[in-house]
């Protein structure tokens, strides 16, 4: 597995950076990085993967639940010119809810 991920915040945000693959080895992993901080509102940078599958997905949309249960949201940023990108773009009508709302789109 090449999987890691490093946190940093930006305003009230927690921003995390995935990096590496991240398929069924990596997802917990990703899942508890994005959910163990007190900050609820998280931000996830895609830009260091290079490999996502549906097990990667399902971490950013089980995070995403877990911080909507506690008031929190959950959004990625930095996929457009990788290989999670074409997942996403697959997905395009299951990841519209979680795509960073500054207008930063998974294409």
């Amino acid at each position: 597995m090449n999987f890691s991920s490093h946190v940093t915040t930006e305003d009230d945000r927690l921003v995390v950076f995935l990096d590496g693959e991240l398929d069924m080895d990596a997802r917990a992993q990703a899942t508890r990085v994005c959910t163990v901080s007190e900050i609820c509102d998280v931000t996830v940078d895609l830009s260091g993967l290079s490999f996502m599958d549906c097990s990667g997905f399902g971490a950013l949309v089980a995070a995403r639940q877990i911080l909507q249960g506690q008031g929190g949201s959950l959004s990625i940023r930095n996929c457009s010119s990788n290989e999670p990108a074409r997942l996403l773009s697959l997905l395009d009508h299951c990841h519209d809810e979680i795509v960073d709302r500054t207008g930063t789109r998974c294409r």
